[in-house]
């Protein structure tokens, strides 16, 4: 009677056909899965490219020549990098923005020629207002600011859903 309480046949429960290879089925492609996380393997999706690049330089009385000599480099080092089918334009911003070089797709790589036309802009920079720098950013643009973070009028903070909804994306 032992016996019988312990033969298989008794505990197997019934798998349909249908079933039972649905069941083989699911293992091995949870062991596919095993086998090709081990392997490294994983599922890319292509990036999305920007359209249009906007270089957004603070060039009010807080930033010292030292300051605008780095963000001319470092415009001219992401430059190098920016794909050519990506256009780009510069802007300088104090009080309010105004546009330096227009729509381009030739490379900035000239850090000196930046660090000029920067503080050659006509600007008042008694003030800082990155707020309305940003409204006046064109839709659908990458905007990378370059800024000391000191901003004496308007609220940044305030604008940031509207960036969002117009399509501009912000990279202090």
């Amino acid at each position: 009677p032992r016996r019988e309480l312990l033969d298989r046949s008794t505990l197997a429960l019934p798998v349909e056909p249908g079933r039972r290879r649905a069941i083989i089925g699911l293992r091995l492609a949870a062991l596919a899965c095993v086998w090709l996380a081990l392997r490294g393997w994983a599922v890319s999706r292509p990036a999305e490219q920007p359209r249009h690049i906007v270089y957004l330089a603070d060039q009010s009385a807080s930033i010292e020549p030292a300051q605008t000599d780095w963000m001319a480099h470092r415009i001219a080092s992401l430059e190098a990098v920016r794909p050519r089918q990506v256009s780009r334009s510069v802007w300088a911003f104090g009080g309010a923005a105004t546009r330096l070089l227009d729509t381009g797709h030739a490379p900035l790589a000239d850090p000196a020629a930046m660090a000029r036309a920067l503080t050659g802009a006509s600007l008042m920079r008694q003030t800082t207002n990155v707020e309305a720098a940003l409204l006046s950013m064109p839709p659908s643009t990458r905007v990378i600011l370059l800024t000391d973070g000191r901003q004496t009028s308007g609220d940044v903070e305030s604008v940031l859903g509207t960036l969002r909804r117009v399509g501009v994306e912000l990279f202090p």
